[in-house]
């Protein structure tokens, strides 16, 4: 999993079936402890799934009103061409991060604002690592922050702002260096099948959309065959 032989559902089954081991041969695993987890699963599931359905209709309903489209034209018409759109939905996925979670941010926030973003940067790659690295230090960040919240839901006695920020500090300057240095050399992001791009911003403005199709395609061919 480390060496990423494995996509991360492969990687959470291999976890799940671990842990499962792991409970039978300690005997922690008892049947109760077994269906509470079922119903704690299949209770997660569904709001999931709720929530996947929700968000999908939302996201047709603002494609049906050009509201994508908008937001293309808005990103490619900001001054400095593609840096500058890369900055304003970097920030806008910031933004969101600090009250929405993680299925949220992805079910509703990442269909709406990368497409078109992808339009103006054609490096979808760079892009999603980039998204990643700003949804994980924007969970952090205090006091609103979606893992910050989660943690202190189970502390008996929750830390006050500062001292939480304290605390904090490191791994928020590690998540904001990492963040800038992979924003500063984009070269360091492995790429499974990279694709050459213009130096310069296209000038075309489907050029843009081609580019990522073509990226697409080329990222289905290299993909593995499914195991029969």
């Amino acid at each position: 999993m480390t060496l990423g032989y494995l996509f991360a559902v492969e990687a959470a089954a291999a976890g799940g079936v671990a842990l499962t081991i792991f409970g039978v041969a300690t005997r922690a695993l008892t049947r109760r402890v077994l269906m509470a987890v079922l119903r704690d699963t299949m209770a997660i599931s569904g709001a999931l799934f709720a929530l996947l359905l929700a968000a999908t209709i939302f996201t047709l309903v603002l494609r049906a009103y050009g509201t994508d489209r908008w937001l293309a034209a808005l990103l490619g018409a900001l001054p400095g061409g593609g840096p500058f759109a890369l900055a304003g939905g970097l920030a806008i996925v910031a933004a969101c991060a600090l009250v929405l979670d993680a299925f949220e941010m992805i079910f509703v926030v990442v269909p709406v604002v990368m497409p078109p973003l992808l339009t103006v940067v054609s490096d979808a790659t760079w892009v999603s690592v980039l998204t990643l690295l700003m949804l994980a230090a924007s969970f952090l960040l205090p006091p609103f922050g979606y893992a910050i919240l989660l943690t202190r839901q189970v502390q008996a006695k929750p830390l006050g702002l500062a001292p939480l920020v304290r605390e904090l500090a490191p791994y928020l300057v590690a998540q904001w260096l990492v963040l800038a240095v992979v924003l500063a050399v984009p070269q360091i992001v492995w790429h499974r099948n990279p694709l050459e791009l213009p130096a310069a911003a296209p000038a075309d403005e489907n050029a843009g959309r081609d580019l990522l199709l073509e990226q697409l395609r080329q990222q289905e061919e290299a993909a593995p065959e499914p195991v029969r």
